[in-house]
């Protein structure tokens, strides 16, 4: 497993844990649906300086 795999397993893991669906992930990290979608399914990966998957752990 890449990590790339990890780290979308990981924000599905962890949103599912805390019993959110990917809009109300969305909403309170302030990334779009589709970005938490596209970071879940891996068709994106990208970081901005401060590190913005950072966000959805917040």
């Amino acid at each position: 497993m890449d990590f790339k795999q990890m780290i979308g397993e990981q924000v599905r893991r962890v949103r599912k844990l805390r019993g959110i669906t990917q809009e109300q992930l969305a909403e309170q990290s302030g990334l779009s649906f589709s970005y938490i979608s596209d970071v879940e399914k891996l068709v994106i990966f990208r970081w901005n300086r401060r590190g913005r998957l950072s966000k959805l752990w917040v």
